[in-house]
């Protein structure tokens, strides 16, 4: 058997060992329909685009002030370098609202709503509200968009197909460097 004629083999079987025929029939047809729809607009021209997208990120002062009555939060922050700020402020979050890791829908425990800032340190001593990444990376953003820094969080999706769990951070923009960071609750 030519080389060519074993990789062809080994395509076509592999798959079929590791799931079964309807599967991989939708694979397989899954992909060809992704290929169609690829010709069918293979005259894109991107080059028309413009790149002159511009993002707003808007300090919410009146969120600032209410935090500062919060307990422990960092109150001298104004005087600290752009990192020290991004540190000091994801501890803060750390240190007040707890991580329930891999929830799978306990009863009696509850995600926490509404899914902002205020609405998850409202509900940080109620012992049925849990906090899993979402919560903690809106949190965190939020909190880094308060005091005027570039925050978003980012969805993290897995690669596997039937893998539909996922995993949410927060980015924020260091401007001494000029690059967005990944900041994780831990």
């Amino acid at each position: 058997m030519r080389p060519s004629r074993i990789a062809i083999v080994l395509v076509i079987i592999i798959p079929l060992i590791s799931c079964n025929f309807s599967d991989f029939r939708r694979m397989i047809t899954g992909y060809s329909a992704y290929c169609k729809i690829l010709k069918k607009y293979s005259n894109y021209d991107s080059s028309k685009l413009s790149n002159d997208i511009q993002f707003l990120y808007n300090t919410n002062d009146s969120l600032i002030k209410q935090l500062k009555s919060y307990p422990n939060f960092p109150q001298d922050f104004d005087s600290l370098s752009e990192i020290d700020k991004i540190i000091k402020l994801k501890t803060w979050i750390n240190e007040t609202l707890s991580y329930e890791y891999g929830y799978s829908g306990e009863k009696g425990k509850i995600l926490c709503k509404p899914r902002n800032l205020i609405g998850m340190l409202e509900k940080r001593d109620d012992l049925n509200t849990i906090f899993v990444c979402r919560d903690l990376g809106i949190a965190l953003a939020e909190l880094y968009l308060s005091v005027g820094l570039k925050a978003r969080y980012i969805t993290c999706m897995s690669s596997f197909t039937k893998d539909r769990d996922s995993h949410v951070v927060t980015e924020v923009f260091w401007n001494e460097k000029n690059k967005w960071i990944m900041m994780e609750k831990y």
